[in-house]
């Protein structure tokens, strides 16, 4: 807001049907890749360990729960994602896909044995 030098008020009004939805958008832009859906359950206080990098994650919805959050996720890349995931240790658990608990375990098994 420091940075406005200048504003009008217009007589034009926003129109939702002129904008894509969410989907259509990020359909849009990885037409060639397509995206996985991903869904997690995240400790209530572990949310401020992902703070905004869940928008960069392909954030698209969240849903309180007593003691968690269930986040729901469109990404392209399991590995990539997994390895994001790995910060919250055991504080998150992934609900689906099963190839992405699958490679957590492979990345997990690699990491042990690293440091056996």
């Amino acid at each position: 807001v420091d940075r406005i030098s200048a504003f009008s008020i217009s007589t034009k009004r926003f129109k939702p049907s002129e904008h894509p939805s969410l989907k259509q958008y990020i359909d849009k832009l990885t037409c060639d890749t397509p995206l996985q859906k991903i869904v997690i359950r995240l400790e209530k206080n572990s949310m401020r360990h992902i703070g905004n990098s869940k928008f960069q994650m392909g954030f698209l919805n969240e849903t309180q729960m007593d003691d968690c959050y269930e986040i729901e996720f469109a990404f392209v890349s399991l590995d990539y994602f997994a390895r994001w995931l790995l910060m919250l240790g055991d504080k998150v658990q992934v609900l689906e896909p099963e190839s992405l608990k699958d490679k957590l375990k492979e990345i997990t098994t690699l990491l042990a044995s690293h440091y056996l």
